[in-house]
């Protein structure tokens, strides 16, 4: 997201309540995750240096997995592209959309406002590192996380 949004507190009200009633969804059976606990304790040490943060996640909830503004429409709120939906660390998708919105700042902070009550927590912020560590896997294969990058590395130290 680089472009303002005008969307109304419904709208966002909507999302939130979307993600609320998913991450309180069972995992259908032999559904896998998103990422696994083994690339969370690969991972964040190498993609965010956070060898002082819990590598271990306690509590796993489902997910859409890839939720991002392609994948959200308005007015009405509809959120696409399902196929890689699965339990995930709470918070993932929080995290995720907060992520990918950070090039706008204003958008930015009303999504981390309308998922306070879930990213500041140590499992929100948790979400938020190895949401970060995935994007920045992926910084030097494509343009969008290239992008992303400097803003998480940012956002990374204002977290700790």
């Amino acid at each position: 997201m680089t472009a303002p949004l005008e969307l109304p507190d419904s709208w966002f009200g909507r999302l939130r309540e979307a993600v609320e009633t998913l991450s309180a969804t069972p995992a259908p059976p032999g559904r896998g995750p998103v990422i696994t606990q083994d690339y969370v304790h690969r991972a964040l040490p190498r993609y965010v240096g956070a060898a002082e943060t819990e590598t271990t996640v306690h509590r796993w909830s489902l997910a859409h997995g890839d939720l991002h503004w392609a994948n959200i429409t308005a007015p009405e709120l509809n959120i696409l592209d399902w196929e890689g939906f699965g339990p995930a660390p709470h918070g993932f998708d929080a995290a995720h959309l907060h992520a990918y919105t950070l090039p706008t700042p204003d958008i930015a902070a009303r999504v981390r406002d309308t998922f306070a009550d879930t990213l500041h927590t140590d499992e929100g912020r948790q979400a938020e590192l190895i949401v970060a560590a995935i994007i920045l896997q992926a910084a030097d294969r494509d343009p969008v996380h290239a992008h992303l990058a400097p803003l998480l590395k940012e956002h990374i130290a204002n977290l700790r």
